[in-house]
């Protein structure tokens, strides 16, 4: 039973990505996991509590960007468990 060393956004699958992506991340312990996303500006544009996962990997549906008016250009997300963060950047097409 292989956990990983450390907890980090792995993949944003497709990527580049029109309206909605598929994360795929590590956790290296059990943890409830935040998810912010930032514009190229630093603007924080979504929060969401993604709940309680067990270490191993995961994938979350990103669909958001699907719903809302937000403009083409580069955005970072990020994913916070109780004592690490890990930032991968993707790029939204209109």
């Amino acid at each position: 039973n292989l956990h990983p060393t450390s907890s980090e956004i792995l993949t944003l699958f497709p990527n580049p990505f029109n309206g909605m992506t598929k994360m795929t991340f590590s956790l290296n312990g059990a943890s409830n996991i935040t998810l912010n996303v930032w514009d190229s500006s630093g603007r924080l544009i979504n929060k969401a509590d993604l709940g309680y996962f067990r270490a191993g990997v995961h994938q979350y549906l990103f669909s958001d960007f699907s719903s809302t008016n937000m403009s083409a250009g580069l955005y970072y997300f990020e994913i916070q468990s109780k004592t690490e963060s890990s930032i991968q950047s993707g790029i939204l097409l209109k």
